[in-house]
């Protein structure tokens, strides 16, 4: 995961690339794909927005709920 880590760092712009279909931000998928909290700490810390809205409504930290360890560092 260290990877990532160097991506997101390397290329900012990421934490705000385009939405998916749904409208889920890089964070959106992060947390449904259950991201290590390496990734989702790195997306918060460029600024990602966690109250960003889906389509079906549903924000990062509603999805979040799912996964009490992810809950837990938003």
């Amino acid at each position: 995961h260290t990877l990532i880590s160097q991506i997101l760092t390397h290329y900012p712009q990421t934490k705000s690339a385009p939405a998916d279909y749904d409208d889920n931000t890089p964070l959106h998928n992060a947390i449904s794909k259950q991201a290590p909290l390496e990734v989702i700490s790195q997306l918060i810390q460029l600024k990602a927005d966690p109250s960003k809205r889906n389509k079906q409504n549903v924000t990062p930290i509603l999805a979040a709920l799912d996964h009490t360890e992810i809950s837990h560092s938003l």
